[in-house]
């Protein structure tokens, strides 16, 4: 296994969800998606309408690297959330970490791919 990211107390990622869709279901889900960093390579998530805008859905994640490549290390994590007034759905991230600070900043995070499962 590959080693965790150290991360920043409190480091955040906002994911738009704007353009991920579901192969089978249209159209574009929308909302964001916060990833908020723990320790050991735990990661809270939450789903709201507007980047910023109230919580709608919370869930849990865990970090699980795969690759180190010099200063960047690829991982990926699954979370399934239910906001309330909208369809359940899935999302599996596969994401690209810059390691060079030492530390990883929330913005140090790119989303490189991800596979989304909407239940209707």
């Amino acid at each position: 296994m590959s080693k965790l990211p150290a991360f920043v107390k409190n480091a955040v990622t906002t994911v738009n969800m704007n353009y991920m869709r579901d192969d089978d279901w249209d159209p574009y889900y929308g909302g964001y998606l916060t990833l908020k960093y723990g320790a050991n390579g735990a990661v809270t998530t939450v789903y709201s309408e507007s980047e910023g805008g109230k919580e709608t859905a919370t869930g849990s994640a865990q970090l699980v690297p795969y690759e180190v490549d010099g200063n960047i290390t690829k991982a990926w994590l699954y979370t399934a959330l239910k906001p309330k007034g909208r369809d359940a759905f899935g999302v599996l991230l596969l994401l690209s970490i810059d390691t060079s600070k030492g530390n990883v900043y929330g913005d140090d995070v790119v989303v490189e791919e991800y596979l989304l499962e909407v239940d209707e």
